[in-house]
């Protein structure tokens, strides 16, 4: 038997398939199956937006206090990546120490310092490679159409965003 084909990127809309195997399919050996299997797939549009920082929205926090930075990202990201790949400098370029944590489903990205925040300008430094579930990086996305126009290398390993506390 010829296996079934799906052809599920040339959709726009969302819909279920269903699959269902027989138990008498055999494997690139000739060896069939030990029992009938049968597996569902959601299926919904393809995201092929690249990640963009400057659409985040910047939550900054009182100065003298120890409250957490917010950012939210507008979409989930993939929550490794998150936690390692943005880091916090002051406008001297020092790094600030804190901790890090991802929120309501890895959408908002929390730092707390360990001191308390100065009055001034802050930058939120990202490394290019983070990724959106869908492996949709900063200005790539990870699944291209071929008949759109591509941006073949990223030039620059991270991206800046600038915030105040006041």
């Amino acid at each position: 038997r010829t296996p079934p084909r799906f052809n599920l990127s040339s959709s726009s809309a969302e819909y279920d398939v269903y699959k269902r195997q027989d138990e008498d399919w055999k494997d690139a050996s000739g060896i069939a199956l030990k029992r009938a299997m049968a597996k569902s797939f959601h299926v919904i549009q393809p995201d092929r937006k690249a990640i963009d920082p400057i659409r985040w929205e910047i939550i900054a926090p009182k100065s003298d206090s120890r409250d957490a930075l917010v950012v939210k990202f507008g979409e989930s990201l993939d929550f490794a990546l998150a936690q390692r790949l943005i880091e916090i400098f002051s406008s001297e370029g020092d790094w600030i120490h804190g901790s890090k944590q991802l929120e309501a489903n890895e959408t908002e990205w929390h730092f707390k310092p360990d001191s308390h925040w100065k009055k001034g300008d802050y930058t939120a430094r990202v490394q290019m490679i983070l990724e959106d579930l869908a492996g949709n990086n900063i200005g790539k996305s990870f699944e291209v159409d071929v008949f759109d126009d591509v941006q073949r290398r990223i030039h620059s390993k991270s991206t800046d965003r600038n915030f105040r506390v006041r």
